[in-house]
């Protein structure tokens, strides 16, 4: 029986095997798309036509199943990369979502200044501070929006940023569009960009309620120190080596010391005197009194030895500053009449009403 012809038709119904797929087409292999379609259906026609290959065939039967088996396994290969690179593309953007929402509404403003003095970036709170919105703030020179007065303080931050790499922060006012002022504290850094160039990178907090109340606190120790020194009694802190770090003319005049005494300690002597004219232990002061027992002592009649051995006869107060280390006292020293007359007692009685609420704040 003569051997039967191989039909050449049917070698001719193989299909060419596609091309190996790229990295572009296995991204755009996605469930459900006209490609992945295709490709599946190409995929069925050719595992068809294998198997329908005559036995004498099989060689190159098995050729074509080995080409689709290794085709499937690079499809799945590409795919479980595509999935790969879909989970990390979503965890970069989920990141940058946060990134950006940290900058945004982060409590301090964040400004980025190009060489030019020009503003690349800013946050929301940056544009709130400088009174206007971000994208009126973008591509402005930051400067513009601080005072005239403080604007060669931010040159010199910038100079120093650029020569030296790093600078001390400043404080400078800023003043927005609705006439209001803002005191601002800036910090300043460098950072590289990707073309070679250098931005400086600017975070701005706004001070303006600490500034008030610095201010407020200058002005009320102005007064205070008016006060004190206009003040008709002796008025001193004394620490415990006897050194004086303020005092007031008042109590200048009753030691009659010179100022380097006072502060020097030397002016002390142990003759302090009893209301009896006997001489008073340096424990029975009321300032040693009052660091011992940790409490005001109130209007002990006492005569002071002064620099050239007169007595001044005077009430002393005097409390702990309890927040000073090493102990510290403030003195309150009232003149009194000479010893053994009657308007001594008046002029006291006088003087503890009038300084009583005094004594009192100073013992707190």
């Amino acid at each position: 029986m003569p051997p039967k012809k191989r039909s050449a038709p049917l070698a001719n119904e193989l299909p060419p095997v596609p091309a190996t797929p790229t990295p572009d087409t296995a991204e755009a292999s996605t469930l459900g798309s006209p490609l992945r379609a295709a490709a599946e259906a190409r995929f069925a026609e050719l595992a068809s036509i294998a198997d329908r290959l005559p036995t004498e065939l099989s060689p190159a039967a098995d050729v074509v199943k080995r080409a689709l088996h290794e085709l499937r396994v690079h499809q799945i290969e590409l795919e479980m990369q595509n999935e790969e690179l879909r989970v990390a593309q979503a965890a970069l953007q989920e990141s940058r979502a946060q990134f950006v929402d940290l900058y945004d509404f982060a409590p301090v403003g964040y400004v980025t200044v190009a060489e030019s003095g020009l503003v690349v970036h800013a946050n929301l709170l940056a544009g709130t501070m400088l009174g206007a919105t971000r994208s009126a703030i973008v591509g402005t020179a930051f400067s513009r929006y601080l005072d005239p007065r403080d604007r060669d303080t931010f040159f010199l931050l910038r100079q120093r940023l650029v020569s030296l790499g790093s600078t001390p922060p400043v404080d400078v006012r800023a003043d927005k569009r609705d006439g209001t002022t803002l005191w601002v504290h800036i910090a300043a850094s460098l950072a590289p960009t990707t073309d070679g160039a250098k931005v400086c990178l600017l975070s701005i907090t706004d001070i303006t309620a600490r500034i008030k109340a610095e201010s407020a606190h200058h002005a009320s120790e102005e007064k205070l120190q008016s006060l004190v020194e206009l003040a008709p009694v002796g008025i001193a802190i004394v620490h415990p080596d006897n050194t004086m770090s303020s005092y007031n003319p008042a109590f200048e005049r009753m030691l009659g010391a010179p100022p380097v005494q006072l502060k020097t300690g030397h002016f002390v002597s142990p003759n302090y005197l009893r209301a009896d004219g006997t001489p008073m232990p340096p424990e029975e002061f009321p300032a040693a009194r009052a660091v011992q027992e940790q409490r005001a002592v109130r209007n002990v009649e006492v005569g002071l030895v002064g620099a050239h051995g007169a007595i001044t006869w005077a009430e002393v107060s005097a409390a702990p500053l309890r927040s000073a280390s090493p102990p510290t006292t403030a003195w309150w020293c009232t003149p009194i009449s000479p010893r053994g007359s009657e308007p001594r007692s008046n002029c006291a009685r006088a003087k503890r009403a009038i300084t009583g609420s005094w004594s009192g704040r100073m013992s707190r």
